[in-house]
C-alpha cells in the first residue's frame, strides 16, 4: 500500500555531500590562512599546504564517489 523509500543512495549520497562540504569549508580556510598571514613565511606556508591538500582530497573524493555509482550501477542498487 504505501512505498518504502530507497535509503542505501539517499545514505551513501549525504555522506559524500558531508564530506564535500567539509573539504569546501577546508579549501576555504586555508585561503583565509594564505592571506591572513602574508608576512609570515610560516602561515603562507600552511596555508598553501592546506589549500593543496583539500583540493587533492577532494579530486580523490570525486574518484571515489565515481566509483561508488559505478559499482551501484553495476550491482543494481
Amino acid at each position: 500500500m504505501f512505498n518504502e523509500p530507497n535509503l542505501q543512495g539517499g545514505i551513501i549520497n549525504t555522506i559524500f555531500a558531508l564530506v564535500f562540504a567539509v573539504n569546501v569549508v577546508a579549501i576555504v580556510w586555508g585561503i583565509a590562512i594564505y592571506f591572513t598571514e602574508l608576512g609570515s613565511d610560516h602561515g603562507k606556508a600552511e596555508g598553501k599546504e592546506l589549500i593543496l591538500k583539500t583540493v587533492t582530497y577532494l579530486f580523490l573524493l570525486m574518484v571515489l564517489y565515481a566509483v561508488v555509482l559505478w559499482v551501484r550501477g553495476a550491482v543494481g542498487f
